[in-house]
């Protein structure tokens, strides 16, 4: 052996030691299977269990027609490593789970997050069910504490790597069986020193994995989807502004760049004629750049394949919310439930009435300056590398849709017939515990939110604490 690969075992043994340290559960005579790509955190999440656990395996999901290609490698490493093997073949489960409610909030003109569909339905449902041994161990940068006899997630040492943004659906019963054996490093580059020994190539997940590295526009097209039909960028009053190549390049916040020849030639409007005059300016201070951007995407509307343009501030908001909630402790589900609202139709402001005393506090969610504190204190992640927003979370029992007063909002600018987006509790809310299974989460943040773009999911945090989150139904402008 190598006096450079020896040194790094020996680091290896320093780090497993500290693992062992600080998981003081007795697993003698315990199996675990340990969710395998072959790649760093995966290999590495291996060793570390190997002296950990009496049985240790492997276990890759077959998710798409043509991930089998990866299959010898990845059999290969497990091979290496001195464990078996085994691939579950989860593509019907799959397409139905995962890539046919993709395609379908494309084609409502929502956005997608296509790992949140897996997680819950594949990844910590379906192969958690299958495996056959005792826990499930992922290589997630991410740690699971148990507190008070319930299972929390904190984000990961690694803040830079932490994936705790994914892990929000999960359940005390998934949390039981699933270990993060990375939990307890501070850097990528501590973790690859452990695999590196054994990594014959070392890949990084990226994109969407089932198009395979190809553009989504081009598997819309390939589909005759009718978010992949040429359409038209509009302002918020119908105004053409120039044609684009399909609602599906776009989401709510995204600030096209357009080649200036597509807006020659177009019938003038007012808009129109401001974007051409910034154009005009460009050029004479000397920029010589083909495009411009002609303003923020406010709606996005496939069945009429129009993209609405705005302004910036059409995309702020103070409020959004959240369907299909999960809430990962039931401590922390109560305490969030003893904050209820009792909706005002006649009164923008509403009342907040809160079971531990604090009744009839009114706070106005149309005024950014108001802000109430009747509320459970959270911070919000509107994606994994979004910015963070501080702000309060309440249970909404009387939920009504905003759509139906004919309030502005995010991701809801034009009214058009055909527009389908799902907006109260009554169209699929699936909370899992308690009496809320008819409500809502609200959420309301001190600074306005940037483009909360329905159908992504918002997560919830308490410090570094993952309280739970949901699906992006819908918010009101400030």
């Amino acid at each position: 052996m190598s006096h450079k690969i020896e040194r790094r075992l020996v680091l290896y043994k320093n780090l497993q030691v500290r693992y062992v340290e600080l998981n003081k559960n007795n697993l003698n005579g315990k199996s675990v299977t340990v969710g395998f790509s072959g790649g760093v955190d995966s290999t590495a999440s291996v060793l570390l269990l190997k002296d950990r656990f009496e049985h240790v395996e492997t276990a890759t999901m077959w998710l798409y027609d043509g991930q089998e290609n990866e299959f010898e490698f990845i059999e290969r490493q497990a091979k290496a490593l001195g464990v078996g093997h085994e691939i579950f073949d989860f593509r019907e489960m799959f397409s139905k789970t995962v890539v046919d409610p993709y395609v379908s909030y494309y084609e409502q003109g929502l956005t997608p997050n296509p790992c949140v569909f897996c997680n819950k339905s594949i990844k910590y449902g379906l192969f958690l069910e299958c495996i056959k041994t005792d826990y499930l161990a992922l290589g997630h940068y991410s740690r699971k504490c148990l507190v008070d006899g319930e299972y929390r997630i904190y984000r990961s040492n690694t803040l830079r790597k932490d994936q705790s943004y994914n892990l929000y659906s999960l359940t005390q019963e998934q949390l039981a069986r699933i270990i993060f054996p990375l939990s307890d490093f501070k850097s990528k580059e501590d973790v690859r020193k452990i695999a590196e020994p054994y990594l014959k190539q070392s890949t990084e997940s990226m994109g969407t994995c089932f198009l395979m590295g190809e553009d989504r526009v081009k598997y819309f097209k390939e589909l005759s989807l009718s978010s992949s039909v040429k359409g038209f960028f509009v302002d918020k009053v119908g105004n053409i502004i120039c044609e684009h190549d399909g609602t599906v390049n776009y989401t709510i916040g995204q600030k096209p760049k357009i080649w200036k020849e597509k807006i020659e030639g177009v019938a003038a409007t007012s808009k129109v004629g401001n974007y051409q005059h910034c154009l005009e300016k460009k050029l004479e201070s000397g920029t010589d750049s083909p495009y411009i951007r002609i303003g923020t995407v406010v709606d996005v509307l496939p069945q009429k394949q129009l993209v609405v343009i705005g302004e910036e501030q059409d995309v702020m908001t103070n409020r959004i919310v959240l369907d299909e909630v999960n809430i990962i402790s039931e401590q922390r589900e109560k305490e969030i439930s003893s904050y209820s609202v009792q909706s005002s139709q006649e009164n923008p402001a509403s009342i907040i009435q809160c079971s531990q005393g604090n009744a009839n506090k009114e706070s106005n969610f149309c005024e950014e300056k108001i802000f109430s504190n009747t509320g459970f204190r959270v911070s919000v992640r509107l994606s994994q590398w979004s910015e963070v927003y501080e702000g309060i979370c309440w249970f909404d029992t009387s939920f009504e849709s905003e759509e139906d007063k004919g309030e502005l909002l995010v991701g809801s600018v034009l009214k058009t017939d055909d527009r389908t987006l799902v907006s109260s509790s009554k169209k699929g809310n699936n909370f899992i515990r308690g009496d809320f299974r008819e409500s809502v989460l609200v959420v309301q943040t001190e600074k306005p939110m940037r483009a909360p773009a329905p159908g992504q999911a918002a997560v919830l945090y308490l410090s570094n604490e993952l309280i739970g989150g949901g699906i992006i139904q819908k918010s009101r402008r400030k």
